[in-house]
């Protein structure tokens, strides 16, 4: 019920019903209770929830708890959550943590990271692997990588077109023509 009220915006009606489950004995629904909080812009408290979620088991509140502890500002925390995210199989997790990284200047960890996601088979990270290795190496090799992860990171789509190249088929497949959205292609 609470996840039905949750998704239709009722409101404290989801939180209430999550809650209440947890009351009940299912301590891992204090996942669904720290999405509710964070939506609501009550972090700290989503936070908590998380921390009682992952007590009872609930692996998939290891990357949320990352991203409130992030918005909060406690990155070191945000990071060794998303690492236990990574090391408990969420395919999300390498993602986020490469990000973080990234921001921190640890480009070659973060890099590292991005394919870790990617061979778990995050698009995503397919897409941020591929991108940031080209900008290091303007490799050709990559396009493959970069059309693949291009409808889930934009910055693989554009990235070979900063690089002056002699069109070929493989840019006007990806492009839809061979001057790139760059250059004025699409």
């Amino acid at each position: 019920v609470g996840g039905a009220e949750a998704a239709h915006g009722a409101g404290l009606g989801g939180e209430f019903w999550f809650r209440r489950a947890v009351a009940l004995g299912d301590d891992r629904v204090g996942f669904n209770v720290g999405n509710e909080l964070k939506a609501q812009g009550r972090p700290e408290e989503a936070v908590r929830a998380y921390q009682k979620a992952i007590a009872a088991g609930e692996n998939d509140a290891w990357l949320n708890l990352g991203f409130c502890l992030e918005d909060l500002g406690d990155l070191a925390g945000a990071m060794n959550a998303c690492r236990h995210a990574d090391q408990v199989g969420d395919k999300n997790g390498a993602l986020a943590l490469a990000y973080m990284l990234r921001e921190q200047g640890e480009y070659d960890e973060a890099e590292r990271m991005a394919q870790r996601g990617a061979s778990l088979g995050n698009l995503q990270a397919v897409g941020t692997a591929a991108c940031w290795a080209y900008d290091r190496t303007h490799d050709p090799a990559l396009d493959d990588d970069l059309r693949r992860g291009a409808e889930q990171y934009r910055s693989a789509r554009t990235a070979p077109a900063e690089t002056p190249r002699e069109p070929g088929p493989i840019q006007a497949a990806r492009w839809g023509t061979p001057r790139g959205p760059q250059h004025g292609g699409n």
